[in-house]
């Protein structure tokens, strides 16, 4: 199981990093919506586990216009450098969207005809939109946001940030497993074993390591030891924060994992739910030290 972990691990880090740092925007927004696709396809599939049949359309509809409404937010059709001024823009399109969609799904809701479980299909239709779209968004902000911005080498600052976030806490990710596997067992508390029986104090603490150990790449490009060490532990905790967040839903859906497709990782939601709730920090993050600096 670990051997096929790690071999998964590396092989899908390494494809998106290589995709992440030389196809053109257009290509890598491309892959951001397909990404999006499967994950969101993965709720609607965990939803109808356990027994909610929610409206895929309206999901999916919400979604690719809140992602496309972040596009015209950013750099991307436009060459306008990140300043404190994105705030402003953070303000246009997706703040109305996120406001319409539940009106959409009310709606929507109306027009169903069906009173049993309305709630909770509406409910649910909403979480699924902010879960997946409305987090995978700051992704998107992340890497488009610096996307005409130049950092060593060439290489495009966004994109550096993006595969950092990525590392951050993917290795965050994988210090918690390495740290639970060894050391879990040794310890008989867990830490939130009503979510996730497997989560371990050890595992924690692995998680903090993974994290920090990332963080000292940015010592080398002159980041203060500080601001490095308060980005690995935010990083670190959000994404262990992830993790149990998409635990409780399967749990509470009744499934193991959010689908099959990544051999002893289970489905892209369990690749990315850690970095789904840590990426609007991440975003933040950057953009506070950006406007401190301006």
């Amino acid at each position: 199981m670990l051997k096929k972990r790690i071999i998964t691990g590396v092989l899908v880090l390494a494809f998106f990093t290589g995709t992440i740092l030389f196809v053109p925007a257009w290509v890598l927004v491309i892959l951001m919506c397909a990404v999006y696709f499967l994950a969101q396809l993965e709720y609607c599939e965990m939803c109808e586990a356990g027994g909610y049949k929610l409206e895929r359309i309206g999901i999916f509809t919400c979604g690719y216009l809140f992602l496309f409404a972040t596009l015209l937010e950013t750099g991307f059709f436009h060459n306008r450098p990140s300043s404190c001024n994105v705030y402003q823009s953070f303000g246009g399109i997706t703040t109305i969207l996120f406001v319409l969609m539940p009106v959409f799904f009310m709606i929507q809701s109306v027009v169903r005809r069906k009173t049993e479980r309305a709630a909770e299909y509406l409910g649910l239709s909403l979480l699924g939109v902010w879960y997946v779209a409305v987090l995978m968004s700051f992704m998107v902000r992340l890497v488009l946001e610096w996307e005409h911005e130049y950092c060593v080498d060439g290489i495009k600052m966004g994109r550096t940030f993006l595969i950092f976030f990525i590392l951050l806490v993917k290795m965050g990710d994988t210090g918690a497993y390495m740290f639970g596997s060894l050391w879990g067992h040794k310890i008989k508390r867990r830490l939130i074993p009503e979510i996730s029986p497997a989560k371990s104090i050890p595992g924690l603490v692995g998680a903090y390591v993974g994290s920090l150990l990332v963080s000292t790449i940015g010592l080398f490009v002159g980041v203060p030891w500080f601001i490095c060490v308060a980005l690995a532990l935010l990083m670190a905790t959000v994404g262990v924060l992830g993790d149990l967040a998409e635990s409780l839903l399967k749990r509470s859906f009744g499934v193991k994992d959010s689908s099959k497709r990544f051999p002893g990782m289970g489905g892209f939601l369990d690749v990315i739910d850690s970095l789904l709730l840590a990426a609007p920090f991440m975003y933040f993050f950057l953009m506070l030290l950006s406007c401190g600096y301006e």
